[in-house]
């Protein structure tokens, strides 16, 4: 018997390494999937640079640029990411179903799984570990960039998935080898190995790590650092990332079992964006390494989304824009920006858009006293900025809409890149003030070849100078009750009020003479006041001239050919593997 406290990595070939894994049962359809393990780096006094564990468990909301934080959700006991155009990606191991992001839920769109394959020809399994399906609802989020290139060795990488919880204290084994076994045994640290048990809670977490070359791991004698390996789903081109002790990366990170399906984004330097690179599917521990712990050394197994870019693309299909966002906001008020742009400060966040088959209330109309003059609307997935001819504006009262007049000429028009939530695009129109006053403005956005909307987008929003009340029996009508509200209600320099005050009617941050007698000047009848109206089903046919991509087996790089020849054709040394692959 022997004792070996730090046994060198000695692998034959990726293939040599597939071995029966630990936490799968191939033939069932839920299987063991991989959690991200975060370490905190911080000073310490080993001569190992060791890392200490974060008390906080922390990592379990969105990083700093939260954008790609929006794209990963839980699907069943593991992890999905979402890619555009309401399809998802995960490994073939887990399967299509529901997936929940933290916007929402979004329900299976029966048939649409499609699980992609390897090149024709390439000498892999006709299949690979990742599945593409459909969900039914739209979730509002910008098609998610491919990487049409790897990241190159030592970029560093974001993992997010929602893997096993690792526990609060690393654990130290002695490992005791004799033959193939290795017989692991707790200890004291410093230990031969350390790491981290792991508990059956599942929270989303996000850590980052660096991609790592493979020759040291694999021994493959090439010059890239792409591999292939399998852990009985068919082969998969991927990278690796190691679980690095000395700390690599600020929150060193490893996949566990609950991550498979989860994303590894790479912020391009040259695009100055995000990417999805990977796709967590399979993770390689020591040999006989307990199970669902997290040991420094082991690896994490990610497919290599450019190898599949094409594919993924053609099955994702062409992206329509989705208009995602419809806001109200008070130009030229206190809370407006003061380059007559950026007016977030201005959205009237007590306002919802009135939709069409819906009837108004007093959240989709203001009592601003320079009447309707400015609105928003984000927008994703647009292949180039629209203009004015993209948009038509119409005015009424009242329920005739046919009657309804061309709304005036906006004073301008501006589209932000990226200015919205999660990335969208705003557009900004403005209007005089005054222009738009005590009647609905009713706001189309054109589906046609520029928007690529599928439908025409339609919206309402009213105003009812200093009615602050709320509407009865149909009416938004501005009678002593209003004046009433504004006395009661005062607001000075010391006491400002909000942006969603009910009786600051000219959003100048007071409630005081001024509003008083807004409401005293411009009071209405039954005849005269504004009606709450029910807007009509909309009646554009859908936009139907986006291509259908039909989706194609993509040829071999030439980089794999040289790569199969020398991970499959070299022999199975199963006594020198010091580890073992185990689906994610």
């Amino acid at each position: 018997m022997s004792h070996s406290p730090r046994l060198p990595f000695a692998f034959s070939d990726a293939h040599s390494r597939l071995v029966t894994p630990a936490f799968v049962a191939i033939g069932q359809t839920t299987l063991c999937a991989v959690a991200v393990v975060v370490l905190l780096l911080v000073a310490q006094t080993t001569p190992a640079g060791a890392v200490a564990v974060s008390t906080t468990l922390g990592n379990t909301s969105a990083p700093p640029d939260g954008l790609i934080w929006q794209y990963v959700g839980r699907r069943g006991a593991a992890t999905a990411v979402y890619l555009g155009n309401r399809t998802f990606l995960t490994a073939d191991h887990i399967g299509s179903g529901s997936v929940t992001l933290p916007s929402g839920t979004y329900s299976l769109e029966p048939g649409s799984a499609m699980r992609l394959q390897n090149p024709s020809g390439s000498g892999l399994s006709t299949h690979t570990d990742l599945e593409i399906f459909r969900v039914t609802q739209n979730p509002g989020l910008p098609a998610m960039p491919v990487s049409a290139v790897p990241p190159p060795i030592d970029a560093e990488v974001v993992l997010i998935g929602r893997g096993r919880n690792r526990a609060v204290s690393e654990t130290a084994w002695d490992v005791n080898v004799e033959g193939n076994d290795w017989t692991w045994t707790e200890t004291p640290p410093p230990g031969d190995y350390r790491g981290f048990k792991t508990t059956s809670s599942q929270p989303m977490r996000w850590g980052t790590n660096l991609i790592e070359d493979d020759e040291p791991h694999f021994g493959e004698g090439d010059a890239d650092h792409h591999l292939v390996y399998s852990a009985g789903f068919g082969h998969v081109a991927g990278l690796i990332t190691q679980f690095d002790e000395s700390a690599a990366t600020p929150y060193e990170a490893q996949a566990i079992s609950g991550d498979s399906g989860g994303g590894v984004f790479y912020n391009n330097p040259e695009t100055e964006k995000w990417e999805l690179a990977g796709s967590i599917n399979v993770i390689s521990t020591h040999r006989d390494q307990p199970s669902l712990t997290a040991v420094y050394g082991n690896l994490t197994l990610m497919a290599d989304l450019s190898f599949y870019r094409d594919e993924i693309l053609a099955a994702v299909g062409p992206t329509p824009a989705t208009v995602v966002g419809r806001h109200i906001f008070y130009d030229n008020s206190r809370f407006d920006g003061p380059d007559g742009l950026l007016d977030s400060d201005a959205i009237a966040i007590d306002k919802l858009p009135l939709l069409p088959g819906e009837t108004a209330t007093f959240e989709n109309y203001t009592s601003y006293s320079r009447g309707i003059n400015g609105i928003m609307i984000d927008a994703i997935d647009l292949p180039e900025a629209p203009t004015l001819a993209e948009f038509e504006f119409r005015v009424g009262s009242r329920e005739d809409f046919d009657s309804w007049d061309l709304a005036p000429e906006p004073e301008s028009f501006a589209v932000l890149p990226g200015a919205g939530p999660l990335g969208a695009d705003r557009i900004i129109i403005t209007w005089v003030d005054g222009a738009i006053a005590n009647q609905w403005l009713e706001v189309k956005m054109l589906a046609n070849d520029v928007t690529q909307l599928i439908a025409d987008d339609v919206f309402y929003f009213g105003n009812a100078i200093a009615e602050g009340t709320g509407g009865v029996n149909g009416l938004a009508q501005v009678d002593p009750s209003d004046e009433l509200g504004a006395r009661n209600n005062l607001h000075g320099f010391t006491t400002e009020a909000a942006v969603d005050d009910a009786w600051d009617f000219n959003r100048d941050g007071l409630v005081e003479t001024t509003d008083q007698l807004l409401a005293r000047h411009n009071g209405t009848s039954f005849l005269s006041a504004l009606r709450l109206i029910s807007a009509p089903a909309p009646q554009s046919q859908p936009f139907t001239s986006l291509p259908v991509s039909a989706v194609a087996v993509p040829e071999p790089p030439s980089w794999l050919l040289g790569t199969i020849a020398i991970v499959l054709g070299l022999p199975l040394l199963r006594h020198q593997l010091r580890r073992k692959c185990h689906a994610a």
